[in-house]
């Protein structure tokens, strides 16, 4: 079993990168913070984008919604 972790902060300027190690996964994990709808929206728009890269509607995901206090 391999495990690669990227976190590419979700911003559209890493989109090649984050599509480029978005190849073939088994299992797709999105981080967002939860204090923000829009953060959600997007980590949705970032699954459909690996689904729709691997032609698969099957890949296996979780969501881990975060919050930090500073």
């Amino acid at each position: 079993m391999e495990l690669f972790l990227f976190d590419l902060s979700g911003h559209e300027f890493y989109e090649s990168i984050a599509l480029g190690v978005s190849k073939n996964p088994d299992l797709v994990m999105l981080v967002y913070d939860c204090t923000n709808q829009d953060s959600l929206k997007n980590s949705l728009k970032w699954l459909d984008k690996v689904k729709k890269l691997n032609n698969k509607n099957n890949i296996g995901g979780v969501m881990v919604a975060a919050k930090s206090e500073h």
